[in-house]
Parts: structure tokens; sequence; C-alpha cells
């Protein structure tokens, strides 16, 4: 199957969705860590806001990636929020989120002309927040989902990758 049946398939009104979570996300979860570590409000929001066009470039194409393991492991569907399929969905929204994310940050720093020691210290920060913010995230994304009435749908044709 050519790339360009592929990208047919992708369903538009999950990618749209997955892209406006991620960037309200973005301010929910990142502004007040940014708040902490000392940026001022107006910092903040600038940072927030020069990071949409990044959060559009990428927020539906982390939700196709995501999705795609999730379809591996059979936890595309969970219901519950304590029980041993969400955990395992937990683990790979973690996954997702440090293995999508981690090397995308780390190559904007080198852009920005970050030197190689910070960059390591900053990704290395970044990554150990992972572990809470996939998660966080992967929670958020089923609940905007469920909002906009996006189905997960086990159907799916998620073969693309």
């Amino acid at each position: 199957m050519n790339l360009v049946k592929k990208l047919k398939e992708i369903d538009k009104k999950k990618f749209c969705v997955d892209t406006a979570a991620m960037i309200v996300f973005s301010f929910i979860y990142d502004g007040p860590r940014e708040l902490l570590s000392g940026l001022t409000m107006e910092q903040m929001l600038a940072t927030r806001i020069s990071g949409i066009p990044i959060d559009i470039a990428l927020g539906g194409t982390y939700g196709l990636y995501n999705d795609w393991l999730r379809k591996k492991v059979y936890v595309l569907e969970v219901d519950g929020f304590f029980n041993k399929e969400r955990a395992i969905r937990s683990g790979i929204d973690m996954f997702a989120f440090t293995t999508f994310f981690a090397p995308i940050y780390a190559g904007l720093l080198y852009y920005w002309g970050v030197e190689g020691k910070e960059i390591v210290s900053a990704v290395g920060s970044a990554v150990a927040l992972m572990p809470i913010s996939g998660p966080l995230y992967g929670v958020f994304n089923e609940y905007s989902r469920k909002l906009f009435r996006v189905k997960d749908g086990k159907k799916e044709k998620m073969d693309f990758l």
C-alpha cells in the first residue's frame, strides 16, 4: 500500500483532537512547571505560545505513534482506572512520550545553539519528568477524545508505521 493511501486512512478528526489536546496539555502541564522553575508570567506565556507551532506539528503525529504502540500490546481501549490493562497502558504512554519527545527536544536544543553538556542536562531533567507527564497526557488525551466523541476503535488500521 502506498503512503498516500495510508495517509488517507488516518482519522482526521482524531488527528485534530490529538493536536488540540497537545496544545492545551502543554499550557496546563508545562506552564505551571515553568513558573515554578522561575520564569515570569510573560516568559512562560512566550514559551507556551511559541511552542504552539511545534504542538501543531507533533500533536497528531504523536497520537498516531502512541495508538500504534497501544495496539501492539493490546491496550488501545481500556476500561476502569486501577487495573492491569491501565497499568500497562500507562507504561506504554510513558514509553511513547519519552521515545517520541526526548529526541525531538534534544534536536531543538541543538538547533537553538545549546551546548552538549546543557543538552544532556535539559533532556535528562525532561526525561525524569516523563514518567509522570506521559501517563498524565495519556489520560488527558483519552478524555479529550471522549469529549469530542472520537473512538479509539479496535478495528482501526494502524499498520502504516
